[in-house]
């Protein structure tokens, strides 16, 4: 009689998983891997342990690349390992500064709020405060002067589309009488 050998197969099990790239978004992405055999195991490498023992993607949120370590078995098939990337990238971010104007000889006025575009969370930035550039009390239109102050976010680039301030003739304060 004949000895009738299995043996493990080394071709018919693979595995495939897509680089993940988003712009911010404040969600967690992870990784999908896609074996080609139904009811194979999944494991994610895991850096605490050194080992493959983790059943879900490791994620990233912010800003930054990971790499993803996978490893994929089912029994009697080759175990294959690969990896893939999450990469993040920053969220473009607009602040608009409102014009603003004073009549001349008189203090500065409250700057409006500025308008925030692309922003996800209303905090990211911390609190958005207007402030003028320049000291200037001549009347005149000062192009550029209404800056921002903000808390800086490595999830955002910002663009600042600074503000212009008018000071104008003031038409109410001198006053003269005669008699």
């Amino acid at each position: 009689k004949g000895d009738f050998t299995i043996y493990t197969n080394t071709t018919d099990l693979t595995a495939t998983a897509e680089n993940v790239k988003k712009t911010y978004d404040g969600n967690a992405y992870g990784i999908e891997v896609v074996p080609s055999l139904e009811d194979a195991t999944i494991r994610f490498w895991n850096e605490e342990t050194e080992a493959y023992d983790l059943e879900q993607s490791p994620t990233r949120t912010n800003v930054g690349t990971t790499t993803v370590k996978y490893e994929v078995s089912k029994t009697g098939y080759e175990t294959v390992t690969g990896e893939a990337t999450i990469t993040i990238s920053e969220r473009p971010v607009t602040i608009k500064v409102a014009d603003a104007s004073k009549p001349y000889g008189t203090k500065d006025p409250t700057f409006a709020a500025s308008q925030i575009e692309g922003l996800v969370k209303g905090s990211d930035l911390g609190e958005v405060k207007v402030y003028r550039t320049n000291d200037a009390e001549d009347v005149d239109t000062y192009k550029d002067v209404l800056d921002v102050t903000y808390t800086k976010n490595e999830n955002y680039t910002v663009t600042v589309d600074k503000g212009d301030f008018t000071i104008y003739t003031n038409t109410t304060d001198l006053t003269a009488t005669a008699e």
